[in-house]
């Protein structure tokens, strides 16, 4: 077994202790998450603070529910994109959500949504090196299996937000917490860069789940924004129609000049009536 494999595992069995701990009656942690209002977990920026006294609003949106016996990233949660030699990435598709603006309207410029790195061993350790190259302290670090980190992504202006980094330890606790750590120009980015290929491929989901994306936001969608997908959506429609007809035309005009061949092909055969073919 590979150790991303070993990792996930150690991760599975760190979650279903966060899960009993987060959802038993008598649970403190579970009774301040559900005091939280709704609106505290649009932005994806929240406080941290150490598991054990209050839990991460941002590491509930990435964990959603667990089943207590998986043994992997379960499937039916987060979206699995790729896998590289160091670490494999996936988001959570039960939280993607577009952002919402300052008068409470939905933002289809603007995606919200948290993902996940499970680190392979070697990835683990160049991590550690870095923070200890950095002087930064290595509390729990022994215990590192990979990474959440929440993004914002500017459709319009081409451009991802990395507005928190959380190291996780197997039991999805967080080690460490940095804000606003990252910034990506998409137009900037090769077509094979790792990163490159993630957030298109969250892009293209959001796209292709618009519907389910709207209904899951903190916010209303705008008049004139349900009128530019509605006419969006009639557009695709025609579209469709028009190629399907295309597709049509175009198999029975092979169908008929493949008839006209075989005819050509045929000749009466002597003595045997006509009809009859070589």
């Amino acid at each position: 077994m590979n150790s991303t494999a070993l990792t996930i595992r150690k991760i599975s069995r760190g979650l279903r202790s966060l899960h009993e701990l987060l959802f038993s009656k008598n649970s403190a942690s579970k009774n301040t998450i559900d005091s939280i209002d709704d609106t505290d977990l649009m932005g994806a920026i929240c406080v941290q603070k150490r598991w054990g006294a209050v839990f991460s609003v941002c590491a509930v949106l990435l964990m959603g529910t667990r089943p207590a016996d998986a043994e992997e990233v379960p499937k039916h949660i987060y979206e699995w994109v790729q896998s590289t030699a160091r670490q494999g990435y996936f988001f959570n598709k039960e939280q993607i959500q577009y952002a919402s603006d300052a008068h409470g309207h939905i933002d289809l410029t603007k995606l919200v949504v948290p993902t996940l790195r499970i680190y392979d061993n070697i990835q683990i350790q160049d991590v550690v090196s870095k923070r200890r190259w950095r002087m930064l302290p290595l509390d729990g670090y022994g215990d590192l299996s990979g990474a959440a980190e929440y993004l914002l992504i500017d459709l319009r202006a081409g451009v991802v937000h990395v507005t928190a980094h959380e190291d996780l330890d197997s039991r999805w606790g967080t080690l460490s917490r940095e804000e606003n750590t990252k910034e990506f120009t998409l137009s900037s980015l090769s077509d094979k860069d790792v990163e490159k290929k993630f957030f298109d491929a969250i892009i293209a989901y959001a796209a292709a789940h618009q519907d389910e994306l709207i209904q899951r936001s903190h916010g209303i969608l705008s008049e004139s924004d349900r009128a530019k997908i509605e006419a969006q959506k009639k557009k695709l429609a025609k579209e469709h129609d028009k190629t399907t007809g295309k597709a049509s035309k175009k198999a029975k005009k092979e169908k008929k000049k493949k008839r006209k061949a075989e005819k050509h092909r045929c000749r009466a055969v002597p003595g045997a009536g006509a009809g009859h073919c070589l």
